[in-house]
């Protein structure tokens, strides 16, 4: 999001983009998000940007979206956060999951029965710990407590739109939902950088 920083600069804004321990997870380190050390780094990238700036907002891209609700699920930082903005938000993992296998079997027309894929959710839990429920921030939303916009692109067969529709319709009062036609993951920039940055500098103004 260098592009994004890059105007928010111009702007008067104070970009911080720190780095996350772990970059590049394991299946293990995704499917535990809430105790692996990023919720540590952010709550310390906020507390750093609260002794310079008076307001805080949050950008999460992918699976920084998760990280940014596990933050503001967890952090006692929380509550200084103003605003927040999520691009391609990666909010459930098991609905990331299911939309992966709808298209890998093209044996079966191109959808993994869901049978299987149960079995392999639970195999996963029994190998790696996973616990669905802690990767799901959509069963509870409560962790949305300030203006949020969430930019995604129609056509991202990683993320299904469907993932922010449903964060959207939970949160209507406080999430704004943009959608890109026919943008793939993250590319809702590319698709229409001027319709994106001027979504996300007017909300931010």
């Amino acid at each position: 999001m260098r592009f994004l920083g890059e105007q928010l600069n111009r702007r008067g804004f104070t970009v911080y983009a720190p780095r996350l321990p772990g970059h590049g997870a394991t299946v293990n380190e995704l499917a535990h998000t809430r105790r692996t050390q990023w919720v540590d780094a952010v709550t310390d990238a906020v507390a750093e940007l609260r002794r310079r700036c008076r307001r805080v907002v949050l950008v999460g891209q992918s699976m920084g979206g998760s990280i940014v609700a596990s933050f503001l699920e967890n952090s006692d930082q929380a509550a200084v956060v103003s605003k927040v903005v999520l691009d391609a938000p990666m909010l459930s993992l098991g609905a990331t999951v299911e939309n992966a296998a709808s298209t890998a079997m093209p044996v079966t027309g191109g959808a993994v029965p869901p049978p299987v894929i149960w079995a392999a959710e639970q195999l996963t839990t029994v190998r790696y710990g996973v616990d669905w429920a802690a990767v799901d921030y959509l069963d509870d939303t409560s962790w949305v407590t300030v203006p949020t916009l969430v930019l995604h692109g129609t056509a991202d067969p990683r993320v299904p739109v469907a993932v922010s529709e449903e964060l959207a319709a939970a949160e209507p009062d406080l999430v704004r939902l943009v959608t890109i036609a026919d943008a793939l993951h993250v590319e809702a920039w590319n698709v229409d950088p001027d319709r994106w940055s001027q979504e996300v500098v007017e909300f931010l103004s």
